[in-house]
């Protein structure tokens, strides 16, 4: 485990030389937070905050929504690099540098303010600035909805590094078309999405051999990818030498994946 990572601001905190993760960006109850509209189809199909990794793996990424009208609201979480472009802070999601897709995640028709978790156990480069995006691009027929937000004009920014950035649909064929569109910048605005995301550290790294969904998981790892269980280590000996796990659909929805690999690294 790297000194870095247990000095990282509220990133993990350090028992007994074991990182454990914490949210490094919660801002889902602070004062003055609304509901943002209007996310979906047919206009604003992506709502995206920039962050900086405070550690080496995405965990946990929380978002909250409201339908309003339609279809259910239908998204995909991705996660991108960035690229400078101009407006509020200078940076944009770069959809030729995407890391990371979840499957497809929904908020329902009358249920309310609803809070969707979604676990993608994604290796990243701390300090790296990250796009977190939520796009119904991906869905013609998604409905129309809300998501929750910090205070638009807020006497505050509750998150300086990065801000909260949106595209309308107009003729994109792509997600990679949207890196030349013109898009919002709330920074002078003081606003920024109210999730939750959780970095930690990689951990032991296992190459995986076997990957078998149970209950319906559309997103085990697959065989020949590497994944990180998240347990700390100074040294790859430090790790098991295989891994047989049974964990929970890394994209949040419904089943669980049995995974069986080969220690590779300690990251």
């Amino acid at each position: 485990m790297s000194k870095s990572l247990c000095t990282a601001v509220a990133a993990v905190v350090c028992l007994a030389g074991v990182a454990v993760a914490q949210p490094c960006y919660d801002l889902r109850d602070k004062p003055g937070n609304f509901d943002q509209s209007s996310w979906g189809r047919p206009n604003t199909v992506i709502y995206a905050q920039t962050i900086e990794a405070c550690g080496g793996n995405v965990s946990e990424v929380r978002v909250r929504g409201t339908h309003r009208s339609g279809n259910a609201i239908m998204f995909n979480l991705v996660i991108t690099g960035t690229h400078a472009r101009g407006g509020g802070l200078g940076f944009e999601p770069d959809f030729n540098d995407i890391r990371y897709t979840s499957s497809m995640q929904t908020i329902p028709v009358g249920g309310g303010m609803t809070e969707v978790t979604i676990n993608p156990n994604q290796a990243v480069t701390e300090g790296e600035l990250l796009a977190f995006v939520f796009e119904s691009f991906s869905y013609p027929n998604s409905g129309v909805g809300t998501m929750r937000a910090t205070q638009f004009g807020g006497p505050q920014d509750q998150y300086p590094p990065g801000e909260f950035v949106f595209a309308n649909m107009s003729n994109q064929q792509s997600l990679q078309d949207f890196n030349n569109a013109t898009w919002g910048h709330r920074s002078p605005n003081n606003e920024d999405l109210a999730l939750l995301v959780e970095f930690g550290a990689s951990g032991c790294g296992y190459k995986i051999k076997k990957s078998k969904s149970k209950g319906g998981c559309e997103a085990c790892p697959e065989v020949g990818s590497t994944y990180h269980t998240g347990d700390a280590c100074e040294d790859v000996k430090d790790c098991a030498k295989k891994l047989k796990a049974t964990v929970d659909c890394p994209d949040g929805g419904p089943g669980i994946c049995k995974l069986k690999g080969k220690r590779t690294s300690c990251d």
